[in-house]
């Protein structure tokens, strides 16, 4: 269960987030960003113990921040955190796979040189 608000605005974390006690408690969250430069994608894991916990919504926000972000919203998180680079899942889901959906959010770049993206992070 997640719920799509924004994060950041003008490079500032925001101060109040609307929602419910989803955003009381840390979960696994799914983030998108931009600057003048560059965007970012950020899936956090959560809801294993010895793993990750998750974020609150504020921590979030701080990290996309921290990236340089200056725009960033919170997508669909919980079990539906999933990030999926390049034909497989790079981490690690907290239903132990990868769940079934009917959206999501896909990045497309026409290849050139070797066919793979430049600049990601696992």
């Amino acid at each position: 269960m997640g719920f799509i608000f924004p994060l950041a605005h003008g490079g500032e974390v925001l101060k109040e987030f609307a929602g419910s006690r989803y955003l009381l408690y840390k979960h696994p969250r799914t983030a998108i960003g931009l600057n003048s430069r560059s965007f970012y994608m950020v899936v956090v894991d959560g809801r294993q113990k010895g793993l990750s916990l998750g974020m609150y919504p504020k921590e979030l926000a701080r990290f996309m921040v921290l990236l340089g972000c200056t725009e960033a919203m919170n997508l669909d998180g919980g079990g539906s955190s999933t990030f999926w680079l390049e034909g497989n899942v790079r981490n690690s889901p907290c239903g132990g796979k990868e769940r079934s959906l009917a959206n999501g959010l896909a990045i497309v770049q026409r290849p050139s040189g070797n066919g793979r993206l430049a600049g990601t992070v696992n």
